[in-house]
Parts: C-alpha cells; sequence; structure tokens
C-alpha cells in the first residue's frame, strides 16, 4: 500500500502545474487591462475640459466601457479558472484515495492485510492527500502572484538613462557660462535634431532662444540640465563638461520653468518651496511670489499662501499658475534660470515686469528665455537664432531683423501689427 501510494503521489502534482500556467496567463492579461484601465480614466480626467468642448463625453464613456468590460471579462475568466482549478483538486484528491481504498479492500478480502491496517494507511493517506492539496494551492498562488512581481521587478530594474559617471564630482557652478562645442543629437537614429552646432553663452547674459517650432530649441534646453545625452560633442559649464558633475549637484544649479506649469495637489506655499532646499522659509516664498508678480494675488486668498490649488492646479488660471511656476523656478536664485515659453499665458504687461524683476534681482545669473513673442525677445540682451540643425545665428534683435531673412519670417506679423516692418524691406 506504501508503495503504490508514492506511486500515485506525484500524479497530484499534475494539475497544480497545468492549472498554475493557466492560471498565470489570466493574471497577466488582467493586469493588462487594469492598467489600459487606469490609464484610460487618468487621460479623461486630465483632459476632461477637452472633452466637454468638443463634445465628445457620450464617445468617452462608450470607450471606457469597452474598456472596462474587457477587463471585465478576463477578470471572469480568472475566476472560472481559478474554481475549476479547487474543483479538480478535490475530485483527483478524492480518486486517489478511491483507488488506495479499493486496492486496500481487496488485499483485506484476500487476507492479506487487516482492517485495522488499511484504516491506518487510509488516515495517514488523507493527511497526505491534504498536505499534497495545500502545496498544489501554495504553488498556484505563488505562479500568480508572480506575474506582480515580474512586472514590479522590471519596474524597478530599469536603469535612468542619465546618470552619474563613475568619476562625476560635485561641480562648482559659480559663474554659468554655458559652452556647446560640436554638439550633435538624435531623438530617432539618423535624424539629428542638433548637427555638430557651436556657440557660447556668456556668464549672466541674458539671452533669448529663437527658432521655428520643432528646430530643436527645447532640445538645447534639455542638454544644458543633461535630461538628454548628446549623440557627441562637449556641453560646458563654467568649463566643465556636464556629464563629470554629479546630477544632482548640476541641476541644483539650474531652474526650469515651462510653458506647462507642472504643479502638486497642495499648498501655494509648498509648491513655490518645492524649487528651494530644506532651509527655505515663507518670507524666501514671497520674495520670489513678488518677482513673478503673483504676491498680491495670493495675498486676496481667503488662505493666502495656504490656499490648495487642487489636482493640477485646477482652482487657478493658466497665467497664476505660469507665476507660481516662475516663483518656484525664482526661489533658489540660480546661476542658471531657463524659462521655455513661461510666459505664454501672461500679458505683455506683466510679462515686462517679471523680465525687469529678474533683470534686478539676478544680475549674476544667466537667464534664458525660448519665446515668439516679439516684446519679449526685444528686452533680451541677445538672441540666439537657430536657423537650422547645423546653424545658430547670434546678435541683437534689430541686428537679426536687418540681416536675416528667415529671422525677420518669424515676427512677421507682429512687425506688421508694430509699424516695424517697413524698416526692413529688402
Amino acid at each position: 500500500l506504501a508503495l503504490i501510494t508514492t506511486m500515485l503521489v506525484p500524479i497530484a502534482y499534475i494539475q497544480p502545474y497545468l492549472f498554475g500556467k493557466l492560471l498565470r496567463e489570466a493574471a497577466r492579461k488582467t493586469i493588462q487591462r487594469s492598467q489600459k484601465v487606469f490609464k484610460e480614466l487618468q487621460e479623461m480626467f486630465s483632459h476632461i475640459q477637452l472633452v466637454k468642448a468638443f463634445g465628445k463625453g457620450e464617445e468617452a464613456v462608450k470607450r471606457f466601457e469597452k474598456i472596462f468590460s474587457e477587463k471585465m471579462n478576463y477578470e471572469l475568466e480568472n475566476a472560472k479558472l481559478s474554481n475549476i482549478s479547487g474543483f479538480s483538486s478535490s475530485v483527483l484528491n478524492k480518486a486517489l484515495g478511491g483507488v488506495i481504498a479499493l486496492y486496500g479492500g481487496y488485499e483485506v478480502i484476500k487476507g492479506t492485510t487487516t482492517l485495522g491496517s488499511l484504516t491506518a494507511v487510509m488516515i495517514y493517506l488523507t493527511q497526505v492527500l491534504g498536505l499534497l492539496k495545500s502545496i498544489g494551492t501554495l504553488y498556484e498562488t505563488t505562479a500568480v502572484n508572480s506575474v506582480n512581481r515580474h512586472r514590479v521587478a522590471e519596474i524597478l530594474d530599469i536603469k535612468p538613462i542619465m546618470r552619474d559617471e563613475k568619476d562625476s564630482f560635485d561641480g562648482c557652478i559659480d559663474k554659468g557660462r554655458i559652452e556647446f562645442s560640436d554638439i550633435s543629437f538624435c531623438y530617432k537614429k539618423g535624424t539629428f535634431i542638433l548637427k555638430d552646432i557651436s556657440f557660447s553663452i556668456e556668464a549672466g547674459s541674458k539671452i533669448a532662444l529663437v527658432g521655428l517650432s520643432g528646430c530643436g530649441k527645447t532640445t538645447i534646453l534639455s542638454l544644458i540640465s543633461r535630461l538628454y545625452e548628446q549623440e557627441k560633442g562637449l556641453v560646458l559649464i563654467d568649463g566643465v563638461d556636464t556629464r563629470n558633475i554629479k546630477l544632482v549637484s548640476l541641476r541644483s544649479k539650474i531652474s526650469l520653468a515651462l510653458q506647462e506649469p507642472y504643479l502638486w495637489n497642495d499648498t501655494i506655499l509648498n509648491n513655490i518651496l518645492y524649487g528651494a532646499d530644506s532651509s527655505a522659509t515663507l518670507e524666501d516664498a514671497m520674495g520670489a511670489a513678488r518677482l513673478a508678480e503673483v504676491h498680491e494675488f495670493i495675498m486676496r486668498l481667503p488662505d493666502k499662501y495656504n490656499s490648495d490649488i487642487g489636482e493640477m492646479g485646477c482652482n487657478i488660471s493658466e497665467g497664476q499658475k505660469q507665476r507660481i511656476s516662475m516663483a518656484r523656478s525664482i526661489i533658489k536664485r540660480p546661476k542658471i534660470l531657463i524659462l521655455d515659453e513661461a510666459m505664454a499665458s501672461l500679458d505683455s504687461h506683466t510679462e515686462d515686469k517679471i523680465i525687469k524683476n529678474i533683470f534686478s534681482e539676478l544680475k549674476d545669473s544667466t537667464v534664458i528665455m525660448v519665446s515668439h513673442r516679439l516684446s519679449t525677445v526685444k528686452n533680451m540682451e541677445r538672441v540666439y537664432f537657430l536657423e537650422n540643425p547645423s546653424s545658430i545665428k547670434i546678435g541683437t534683435h534689430e541686428e537679426l531683423l536687418a540681416r536675416n531673412l528667415k529671422y525677420r519670417e518669424i515676427f512677421a506679423s507682429q512687425l506688421s501689427s508694430a509699424g516695424e516692418n517697413k524698416m526692413f524691406i529688402i
């Protein structure tokens, strides 16, 4: 009986092995559909105004219902497999026990063994089969949970593209001079956004970076703060290759304000202090807010700097969000301040005041501003015009207007309305 039991026991492992594979695949598909559902919800709610503006509410609901139904179908399939697995495991265990009981009964009738011995064997067998069922259940559970474990491991094992080099150090950026030396960069191999381009920006200068949409302006800004890695060439700050400076040290001296002001669902104070170190105070935040021309607006709010701006800044306007973002970038008084269409939602008067504040309070900082607004560009000391991937023209606004047709075309409509275009007729 012991020998027959030992021979039959491995059969009990076939069921959890087969169903474990099926359950693992079903769990993987369920997780994929769950991710799709959450992605759809996130996009729908973050673009709710767009959905309403185009009257696509019903279409959005139907699309979500379809995705959610797919997820529910996979969950139902998963539940069915789990129930079938449990039922088949019980049947298999009972069948194994029945085979042993039939053979043992036959041996008792023959007189080869006694009823007491058979009873003892059946008691032991029940315990063994119970243990086997627990092991099978554990295997199936482990197989299903391994899908989650593999997914988490995939995320944790992703290596960041930008990492500190082995010999990197805490660079001392105390001036803010920027130099691009034969820089080439492409997002898609073979298609260069920048190619063998070289230029320098002197420390403390206030420059405008101008060019057609998609010409590589934002790429230049990203290379300065090392959000991307160039294909070839050197990006130097104060004569030091940015790849030799630790990322934390490099970015602690650079502030960035974007056209899309990413704000936390938190108070105005915490959003401004996010750009500073841990020693910054409310007074520091108020000073930065004054430079960004947003202090008076904040003080009119019921909770002032403790006012909550809501998810994605839903409680305030776009212009107010941009000015809070500006305050966040100004508060640490960076050596390099980058403004990428950061005041696109502001009126010209407010923008002029902010630029004057920056010029006055950040005299020693290098300021790089990307803008297509004529009034903004005219306020800058120098203009860097990215003519094509391998050519950048440098001069004052008036110099470039006089000698560069492509530059003049960018501002043609604004020049006409300002009455300046007649001065530069070829």
